[in-house]
């Protein structure tokens, strides 16, 4: 590559340090800018989001919608590391981001600064997926069926890099969105009435589904053989859909 990266340590630097005093205010003030771009992105977010269908060796889920994501907020300080970007001068091609007469007469200079943004992401209420499902091992006696899924206590780790280019561009992108905790997913039978009577009969033993005669199997899959797949929708689902939202309302 024709540039070369400089991590930026701070941790020398005392805490009465003027640098370091800065390099906090700027930390709170990317917190603010960060809440800010959560909120506008959640603010035109589809909710429900329509989901991929899923198939794999155990079940099959199609038409899923996943609702509960505009509750979405930030739960943790945000950590920052910054990276120099700059020109060598034994380099044998310009950086991509300037000419070659720019280039020419610059080399050894400092092309732009990357933040690299870390900060947790929780829901306060649980999620809520439904879609029509199949288990293939309960194929004989049970056909598809529609399936409520509750995915609760959820830590999503969000990651987004920010580069500054001395030529004034600035360009912002999602580079991971990782659930860092699910602990807890749970089966309701799904019904045409609202979710409040949905827990009842639930409850009840009113549904005629694998999910009211299996429910302890049902639970077991939910934590175990479905937990990874579970994991992957959100994530994909999440990261989908912010990827497009930020590139919209970032549009430098």
């Amino acid at each position: 590559m024709p540039a070369t990266i400089r991590p930026i340590d701070y941790s020398t630097h005392g805490v009465n340090d003027p640098q370091n005093r800065t390099g906090q205010m700027c930390t709170n003030f990317l917190g603010v800018l960060i809440d800010h771009m959560i909120y506008r992105v959640i603010a035109d977010l589809e909710d429900p989001v329509r989901l991929n269908n899923v198939s794999n060796s155990l079940f099959e889920l199609w038409d899923g919608r996943l609702h509960g994501l505009k509750t979405l907020q930030r739960t943790c300080p945000i950590h920052l590391e910054h990276e120099e970007i700059w020109l060598k001068a034994n380099d044998t091609h310009p950086n991509a981001d300037i000419t070659i007469p720019d280039w020419m007469r610059n080399r050894d200079t400092k092309t732009g600064d990357i933040l690299h943004l870390s900060f947790c992401l929780g829901i306060p209420k649980s999620l809520r997926l439904r879609g029509m499902m199949t288990v293939y091992a309960l194929w004989d006696k049970y056909g598809p069926e529609n399936v409520c899924i509750t995915l609760s206590d959820i830590s999503i780790r969000a990651k987004l890099s920010l580069r500054l280019n001395i030529n004034g561009t600035i360009r912002l992108q999602l580079s991971s969105m990782r659930v860092e905790r699910l602990n807890r997913i749970q089966f309701l039978g799904e019904s045409d009435e609202d979710e409040k009577n949905l827990e009842v009969a639930s409850k009840s033993g009113q549904s005629s589904g694998f999910i009211n005669s299996y429910g302890a199997w049902a639970d077991w899959l939910a934590n175990g053989p479905l937990y990874t797949p579970l994991l992957i929708i959100l994530e994909a689902s999440m990261r989908d859909s912010f990827s497009s939202l930020i590139e919209q309302h970032t549009d430098w």
